[in-house]
């Protein structure tokens, strides 16, 4: 993927080294885990690790819902 249009690089110097996350969860509510986090750099070139449910995470502490709504499944 190309640099975006705009350029910030010069502007300061961590910069570069900034990124933006994102994290996916089992649903909002207490007891909820995670399952998948993202992120990227302003050159926009993303990255995500989906993460292995450990055995004492109940299928009980998750929503369906959100599985569904990102396309992942629990196995």
């Amino acid at each position: 993927m190309n640099e975006p249009a705009f350029t910030l690089w010069g502007r300061h110097p961590l910069l570069p080294l900034l990124r933006f996350v994102d994290v996916e969860a089992s649903g909002l509510h207490d007891g909820s885990y995670p399952f998948q986090f993202g992120w990227c750099g302003l050159d926009l070139n993303s990255r995500s690790n989906l993460v292995q449910p450990a055995p004492e995470w109940s299928t009980e502490l998750f929503e369906g819902a959100a599985f569904d709504l990102h396309g992942i499944s629990r196995e």
